[in-house]
């Protein structure tokens, strides 16, 4: 019997270039960069005061001399201290646009282990962007060397996001303000930021994402669509998916159709917890994203997907849509006996 698309292997691809995309003409980017394993932390992260703010507003930034920076923003003030390899970080940062005047350097955030920064190419370049960025990392680790220091000063290779829609540069310059905040919430969370691969009793095995307790919980409740319901299904499953949300119950589904995504949605607004399966593995670094990452904080949230992180997305099609709807009421039925 053929493996099931929700279980197949995919090919790794983690730090790819877009196919297709001229790398040379102008646009705007948000760039990862990740410290390499012998380089000590670039930062340190610390909650400075909380407030009650607009969760939309502004981040504000401000500098107090070389080494620290003050971020506010989504009602936090994060202190971000750098240390000696991450003031070399900015010295460089600093220098790319400098050295090629066609390139600016917008939002950045020095973390820990990794720094983001947007990069926007002003008017057409005589070599591709990923070159430039290769010789900002090369710099750095030049420098590294120098003080007789052996280990590369990143991992090799780094991850570009191509900003294309409209308002999309926006969103990623907050994402990239949110970090610190994002990074204290998880570490404060940690037992709701963890990853865990079980065996299912066919010998399937899969990952989850999460609150790993919601799997214990008494009343799951499967959120489904399909067009061979028949008539007044979907509304008594709603009914009852709405009354399990309201008593704080846990709501499973893979949360594909629009149908099914208001009924996530109203659920979440009455205090329900979701288990949401997913299509993909997860890596290393995965964190969720927007509201999730916000029920995730609040241990509401467990993602359920393959074993194996790829890089890339299968192919949405009805097997796959069929297999992870199974997984759901297969959770729901017999969610302990998943554990074992």
């Amino acid at each position: 019997m053929p493996t099931p698309a929700y279980f197949k292997k995919l090919r790794p691809s983690h730090k790819r270039r877009c196919r297709g995309h001229d790398y040379l003409a102008p646009g705007n980017y948000c760039i990862t960069v990740m410290k390499g394993a012998g380089t000590p932390f670039f930062s340190s992260v610390s909650k400075v005061k909380v407030f009650k703010g607009d969760y939309n507003e502004p981040a504000g930034l401000r500098r107090a001399g070389e080494r620290k920076i003050y971020i506010r923003h989504r009602g936090m003030i994060t202190l971000v201290e750098l240390t000696d390899t991450g003031l070399l970080a900015l010295r460089h940062l600093r220098e790319i646009e400098r050295n090629e005047p066609r390139l600016k350097v917008g939002a950045f955030v020095i973390m820990p282990d990794h720094i983001h920064f947007i990069i926007t190419v002003t008017a057409r370049l005589d070599r591709p962007l990923w070159k430039e960025i290769t010789a900002f990392m090369a710099a750095c680790t030049r420098e590294w060397h120098q003080a007789r220091h052996t280990d590369q000063f990143f991992q090799a290779g780094f991850n570009d996001r191509i900003c294309k829609r409209e308002g999309q540069l926006e969103i990623m310059a907050r994402y990239i303000f949110d970090n610190p905040r994002r990074y204290l919430l998880k570490k404060e969370n940690r037992i709701f930021f963890t990853r865990r691969v079980w065996q299912q009793e066919n010998g399937k095995r899969f990952a989850t994402f999460g609150n790993h307790f919601l799997l214990d919980h008494p009343e799951i409740s499967v959120v489904r669509w399909s067009s061979k319901f028949a008539f007044g299904e979907f509304e008594r499953r709603q009914a009852e998916n709405l009354e399990v949300a309201a008593a704080g119950g846990v709501l499973v589904s893979p949360f594909v159709h629009p149908l099914e995504k208001e009924i996530r949605d109203r659920g979440i607004e009455l205090g329900a917890s979701l288990i949401v399966i997913v299509d993909e593995g997860f890596s290393e670094r995965f964190k969720p994203q927007g509201f999730l990452f916000e029920l995730c904080e609040q241990g509401r949230l467990l993602l359920v997907g393959p074993e194996e992180y790829t890089g890339r997305k299968p192919e949405f099609d009805r097997r796959l849509a069929l297999n992870m709807n199974a997984m759901a009421e297969r959770i729901a039925a017999h969610a302990q006996r998943l554990l074992c």
